[in-house]
């Protein structure tokens, strides 16, 4: 802490929105699913280094997947 300001850890999903708009200011359109996508591979990227394979491809695909999915159907639900 610096200057009595308590520094404070952004969620997920905060990271996933301020990534989507930087990306827009620069002409990136993504959408939230891929902004989190592009977070969980450079966080992946960085911590193995070299090492990142297509085994860690894999289970982000999965991970984003099963949670993309899983918040369609949440809308759908409150669609209905």
């Amino acid at each position: 802490m610096c200057g009595g300001i308590k520094s404070k850890q952004m969620t997920r999903d905060e990271q996933i929105n301020y990534l989507r708009i930087a990306l827009g200011l620069q002409k990136i359109g993504v959408n939230n699913e891929t902004a989190d996508r592009i977070i969980e591979t450079y966080e992946k990227v960085l911590k193995l280094k070299g090492e990142f394979s297509i085994k860690d491809a894999v289970e982000i695909e999965m991970k984003i997947d099963k949670k993309y999915t899983e918040v369609k159907v949440r809308a759908e639900a409150n669609e209905a």
